[in-house]
């Protein structure tokens, strides 16, 4: 399987738009288009934050080999769907420890 394969075939079973990919990712839209498409591949930092939002091995995905080695990064999921899949984003806990901060403070 190609890695464009693996990667659409990903974010259709995990709900995930381009604009999940560029926003989780950090790349623009135009390079999310192009490793859809199979005109370029994930490299790097990019690869690894990837393989990570769906939930693959980093070597696996660029090889395009399908081998779920964790639980993908679901944000949009609800309170108790993220308890369920046993999912703890760090960087959303962290926001939300700063508004409580604030709303104490307001």
């Amino acid at each position: 399987m190609e890695t464009s394969e693996l990667i659409n075939q990903y974010m259709v079973k995990l709900g995930l738009k381009p604009a999940d990919i560029v926003k989780r990712v950090g790349v623009s839209r135009g390079t999310v288009s192009l490793w859809r498409n199979g005109l370029s591949r994930p490299k790097g930092r990019n690869l690894f934050k990837l393989a990570e939002v769906l939930g693959l091995d980093a070597k696996d995905l660029d090889e395009g080999i399908e081998t779920p080695t964790k639980r993908p990064i679901v944000e949009n999921a609800s309170i108790v769907g993220r308890i369920e899949l046993g999912i703890v984003h760090q960087s959303r806990m962290k926001m939300m420890s700063i508004f409580l901060f604030w709303q104490m403070w307001n």
